[in-house]
């Protein structure tokens, strides 16, 4: 065994090791629902916009979806311990808002456009923030400034059953959860796609507001 293959199995294994227990914890865990998934085309670049209700939605849907996606997240989660190293294996796009650190804003805009181009799957909660009352929050709208500088459709996610689960605001500390809520019948609903000219933030907003109750 030569010292790239050694090189190699030390990068990848502990990945994949990571992707197995990540896929079993959500599948034993969270037991989503999922429908329309063939709206997500097999390859070729796509915007996915979901709803924002946990810490974990973006593991949920990396479980779920069909293809290899790029989520984008709050810098900070970088730079926890464990946390951040496994952001890093996924290929994660930190980000930031613009009053608060408007170059890592401009990187991360740079990074999504560049995913895009290379016919990459994007996700974004478009929200910017975990919901504080279980419901829609108007989406901002980075999600029209992605589109106008990558015209890509934008395939809308309602993500339904997670509020009051231990990640969500509902639900912040360990001990405030029930047996009942350590366990979640997640729903993750998804849309067809929004063609480019259609895409505005208020718009896909009421795309997944509405599938998110359709699983509900």
């Amino acid at each position: 065994m030569n010292a790239a293959v050694v090189v190699y199995i030390f990068k990848r294994v502990p990945r994949l090791l990571v992707s197995l227990l990540v896929w079993l914890v959500v599948r034993l865990v969270y037991r989503p629902r999922v429908d329309g998934l063939e709206n997500i085309p097999d390859n070729g670049p796509v915007l996915l916009a979901a709803n924002h209700v946990t810490y974990v939605d973006a593991f949920i849907l990396a479980a779920t979806l069909a293809r290899p996606v790029r989520f984008v997240m709050y810098y900070k989660f970088g730079k926890l311990p464990i946390v951040g190293t496994l952001l890093r294996w996924a290929r994660v796009i930190p980000i930031a808002g613009r009053s608060e650190n408007p170059e890592i804003l401009r990187t991360a805009m740079d990074e999504i456009a560049e995913a895009l181009d290379n016919g990459e799957a994007v996700c974004i909660f478009p929200e910017g923030s975990l919901t504080e009352d279980g419901e829609v929050r108007v989406f901002r709208k980075g999600i029209e400034h992605i589109v106008a500088r990558t015209p890509v459709a934008v395939v809308p996610i309602g993500l339904s059953g997670l509020w009051g689960s231990l990640f969500s605001r509902a639900r912040t500390r360990l001990r405030d959860v029930t047996l009942g809520k350590l366990s979640s019948r997640v729903g993750i609903s998804v849309g067809a796609p929004i063609p480019v000219g259609h895409v505005s933030a208020d718009h896909v907003r009421e795309q997944v507001a509405t599938l998110r109750g359709a699983l509900a």
